[in-house]
């Protein structure tokens, strides 16, 4: 049978509880103050970190309407506020460098690969805002890190080679080239690039190599092409110069371009009045051209024929004024 407390027993267990609960009371109040407070710094920074992210994307859409101006100072106002999230941090240097902004690029993905120093996306944004603010050697040493955390991704190796050549150091940039073809075969650019250093190094069998490389696996690519009718004329192999530029224009037949090659090889075998013809063709395609009003009026100049000379020359002051070559080329006609 349970026992009935008495009521100076039930009133003993009430103080008892009530004193135990007096104790508690404050530690609880202080949990119940310190809770909340978390919870509004949470609420806070995820409010903050919405704001910011909106800013961003602000930022990103005044961009893509070309109101640039107002895009950066969205930007700007964003890193005042103050970001810790590497994320947020790194869309902000990617918008940066859309907006050609490199400096401030530079800056915030610092930041952003400080926090995530393994993001291979953060890195990689930071490299390439590194080449462009024109410093190569931070550029690949973001590189090198890259490679250390993918050496099987063949785009490292060969925008770290593009970085070598801005510093001429074209045998690191030709190891890039090499390692892009190891990893990747297929992938033309590799070829080209090594064929245009070797071009660069007057080592033309070896850059010709190349680009028959190259075209064996794109045959229609039409810049290969002239770039190994460039390297046959520096070697005098007309016939093989002259047969690739051809081919390069059925593929591009409104290329200015070709048209200037393919004068500059009939010039150099002194058929002078072929490369006029080649070069007019060129000009009906770009009138404002100035290598080829500079190579027409060379021509002229050689065969004693000022006047036109001096036509094709002032036109080329005209497009670009202080042109040293045409300003040489009026001198020279002057002196006669």
């Amino acid at each position: 049978m349970a026992k009935t407390l008495s009521g100076e027993q039930r009133d003993g267990l009430w103080g008892s509880l009530i004193g135990k609960l007096g104790r508690l009371v404050p530690g609880l109040i202080l949990l119940v103050v310190i809770a909340v407070g978390v919870a509004v710094v949470i609420l806070q920074r995820q409010m903050n970190h919405k704001i910011l992210q909106l800013m961003v994307e602000t930022a990103k859409s005044n961009l893509a309407t070309g109101n640039k101006t107002i895009a950066i100072e969205l930007l700007d106002e964003a890193i005042k506020a103050g970001i810790h999230d590497p994320e947020v941090l790194s869309q902000i240097g990617q918008t940066y460098y859309a907006l050609e902004e490199y400096r401030k690029a530079v800056g915030v993905l610092e930041q952003a690969a400080g926090k995530e120093s393994h993001n291979e996306e953060i890195r990689l944004s930071l490299a390439r805002s590194y080449g462009k603010e024109g410093q190569p050697q931070q550029a690949i040493a973001q590189y090198e890190q890259l490679v250390a955390l993918d050496p099987d991704n063949w785009h490292y190796y060969l925008e770290m080679g593009n970085m070598y050549e801005v510093l001429f150091d074209y045998d690191q940039a030709l190891a890039q080239y090499q390692k892009v073809v190891n990893i990747a075969p297929e992938q033309v650019e590799a070829y080209t690039n090594q064929g245009r250093l070797y071009q660069e190094l007057n080592r033309y069998d070896e850059a010709i190599e190349q680009y028959q490389r190259a075209l064996e696996i794109g045959p229609n690519v039409w810049w290969v092409r002239s770039l190994l009718g460039q390297s046959y004329a520096a070697l005098q192999n007309w016939d093989r110069a002259i047969e690739q530029l051809y081919a390069a224009l059925e593929s591009e037949p409104d290329n200015s371009g070709i048209f200037l090659e393919m004068g500059k090889v009939w010039r150099a075998q002194g058929q002078y009045e072929e490369a006029l013809s080649w070069y007019e063709k060129g000009l009906a395609l770009s009138p404002d051209d100035a290598t080829i009003l500079l190579e027409t009026g060379d021509i002229y100049v050689e065969l004693g024929d000022c006047e036109q000379a001096v036509t094709n020359f002032l036109r080329v002051l005209r497009i670009q004024p202080n042109n040293p070559l045409a300003q040489k080329g009026l001198r020279t006609c002057q002196s006669d």
